[in-house]
């Protein structure tokens, strides 16, 4: 039998029973005393997934002494999260206005918070926090104008404050009148006016402001130009930004502590967002990822989950199902899938088989199939053979 024949044998099978961990042991003794473990997914609607990662985000909390999650959501608006759900009387209201509806609307992954919630008030909560740039909760970029208005008036601002002021009655829409996020670079001078204590309390929420803004700029300019490197330049900032925000959690809120982050495969990636990131040529721009920065910092101490799926289909934000394309001949999915598992865990740093390229699909939104070194990619794999879409909670 090859060693590629072999890998579906290698693949610890998994269910979603919420009473019984025991299968996902293995899980734990792949990652060993890594204090930082990355959950992926295929795409923003997998339902599959989100209930599998839920499950595992319990048994890591409850066996292996991981104390934290934390969402590809925003830095700011999930500030303080963990006291809102243990405060909230509606659990989806409250979850909606930190984290991005993905999974905070979504039936597979509310149970997520409402264990949080649960265990809030005792002496093991699960503590929750968001690393990105982007706003996501219900407020939209409102979400900053508490922090510019605090920014202002240590700084003894009017002028930035009338600002504020009228930037908070813009309503939304293609005018280009100043906004609040037009403002961060004015939010960002008026801090280095203020206290040095206020600047330590809010220098990496206002850098993490300032650089939404030219995220969003680099954007606009690629919808206008409609070129590659204007989406890589706005899509690598954010991996960048994204990354110092995880950085300040691990070594702030969060020193000490075993975490866990919830995101996009392509965010958790080793090796850039498309899986095959190398240095760029003189001019050249690779999609990068915060999951390579991270791995680049805090090496062994990272064990990064990606998830894979041989079929099914996914919804983006309650959108009719979409299927995903077939698995192809020989691809990494087609051999998991052999061993006959609908659910499924691989350790990656023993599987030497695959340290060749195989075909699979890192990312199935844009369902581009690619030849991957997978075990550079990621250090494990959660294998899933028909994946169901996400449903979306009735309010």
């Amino acid at each position: 039998m090859s060693p590629l024949a072999l890998l579906s044998l290698a693949l610890h099978p998994l269910t979603l029973n919420p009473a019984d961990f025991r299968d996902l042991e293995p899980l734990k003794r792949a990652i060993g005393p890594a204090r930082i473990v990355q959950l992926g997914e295929l795409t923003h609607g997998d339902g599959t997934s989100f209930e599998l990662k839920t499950r595992i985000v319990q048994f890591l909390h409850q066996k292996a002494g991981f104390e934290v999650l934390i969402w590809e959501s925003g830095f700011v608006d999930c500030q303080d999260l963990t006291s809102r759900l243990a405060n909230s009387k509606n659990l989806q209201s409250t979850a909606s206005e930190a984290v991005f509806p993905h999974w905070s609307r979504s039936k597979e992954s509310i149970g997520v918070f409402r264990y949080a919630a649960q265990t809030a008030r005792s002496r093991k909560p699960l503590l929750m926090a968001g690393f990105d740039i982007q706003s996501s909760g219900t407020s939209g970029n409102a979400v900053f104008l508490p922090l510019a208005t605090e920014v202002a008036r240590a700084a003894n601002d009017r002028t930035l404050l009338s600002r504020i002021a009228q930037a908070a009655l813009i309503k939304p829409g293609p005018a280009r009148e100043v906004t609040i996020l037009d403002l961060a670079p004015e939010v960002k001078s008026a801090l280095a006016r203020a206290s040095r204590q206020t600047q330590r309390k809010l220098e990496r929420q206002v850098a993490s402001f300032e650089a939404y803004r030219q995220m969003m700029e680099s954007h606009r300019r690629f919808l206008k130009l409609q070129t590659g490197d204007e989406f890589q330049k706005g899509y690598n900032l954010r991996e960048r930004e994204n990354f110092k925000n995880l950085v300040w959690l691990l070594e702030n809120d969060f020193k000490g502590k075993k975490v866990m982050l919830w995101a996009h495969n392509s965010h958790v990636s080793h090796r850039g967002a498309d899986g095959n990131y190398r240095t760029p040529a003189p001019g050249e721009v690779m999609l990068d990822s915060t999951g390579r920065h991270l791995k680049a910092k805090y090496k062994d101490q990272v064990y990064s989950i990606g998830v894979v799926a041989q079929g099914g289909t996914w919804s983006w934000m309650g959108q009719p199902a979409q299927p995903f394309a077939p698995a192809a001949p020989g691809s990494l999915e087609n051999l998991l899938g052999k061993s006959g598992y609908p659910l499924g865990f691989l350790d990656l740093k023993s599987a030497p088989s695959l340290k060749k390229p195989l075909p699979g699909y890192l990312n199935r939104q844009n369902g581009t199939l690619s030849s991957l070194t997978w075990p550079e990619i990621f250090d494990g794999l959660l294998y899933i053979k028909t994946m169901q879409p996400r449903t979306t909670l009735s309010r």
